[in-house]
């Protein structure tokens, strides 16, 4: 690949319209590199495709082909061929997941009224994700009397070798009296919904780097296994 990007700058600079089918072939040779490695994966394709397909695009604009010289008369056609299959594979990547599990959840024995009834165990309230609660202790007529019960601080803070985006985003799961919650380091809190104060906390000490593109945690899982 190397070598023909440098075939193709040489190429460029004698104003040669060879410079198009060159480069043509190693966008060949890069969207079936791409597919081999990663399938339709539109987040893998896109760093693979996006710098080459660019400029591809630049190359056969009128502003630069004008200044060419073309010995064969189908290389702007080539060219354009090659890109437009080049964006048909990319829009089809964005139709296809391959990493989509399909599956059935049986919700039968979940009706609105379970949903936070006394506790709410998913991100949506039950695994029918419906965030409706059956609770009625708060009403139109007495919110405006709600005080301040208990806060609590994780202490969990932005680092310096942080991204520029750490965000809080977690929804609090309560089961029983403890609500479990995560911060932007991905650390677990055990709190007791009554008081506020840690019961537990687990710190997967998990890695932040200042290049990643957002440092949060949107929420975590509840499972329940009763051995017999």
């Amino acid at each position: 690949m190397g070598i023909l990007v440098l075939l193709t700058t040489a190429l460029l600079l004698r104003r040669n319209g060879l410079a198009l089918g060159v480069f043509s072939g190693l966008l060949v040779l890069t969207l079936l590199w791409s597919l081999w490695e990663c399938g339709l994966d539109f987040w893998a394709l896109t760093p693979r495709l996006n710098v080459v397909g660019v400029l591809g695009i630049l190359m056969i604009l009128p502003i630069t082909t004008r200044a060419l010289s073309f010995a064969f008369p189908y290389q702007r056609l080539v060219l354009g061929a090659t890109l437009g299959v080049g964006m048909i594979v990319f829009a089809g990547s964005m139709l296809y997941d391959p990493h989509d599990i399909s599956g059935k959840l049986d919700l039968s024995t979940e009706t609105p009224a379970d949903a936070a009834g006394k506790d709410w165990a998913a991100w949506g309230g039950t695994g029918a994700g419906d965030h409706y609660s059956g609770l009625n202790q708060i009403t139109p007529d007495n919110v405006h009397r709600l005080k301040l019960a208990w806060q609590f601080q994780t202490g969990d803070l932005r680092r310096p070798t942080d991204s520029g985006e750490v965000t809080y985003e977690s929804t609090p799961l309560k089961i029983g009296n403890t609500l479990y919650a995560c911060s932007p380091h991905q650390i677990v809190y055990a709190i007791d919904a009554s008081t506020g104060k840690l019961n537990w906390k687990f710190d997967p000490q998990a890695v932040s780097l200042p290049q990643f593109q957002h440092l949060t945690c949107r929420g975590v899982a509840y499972h329940e296994t009763r051995l017999r």
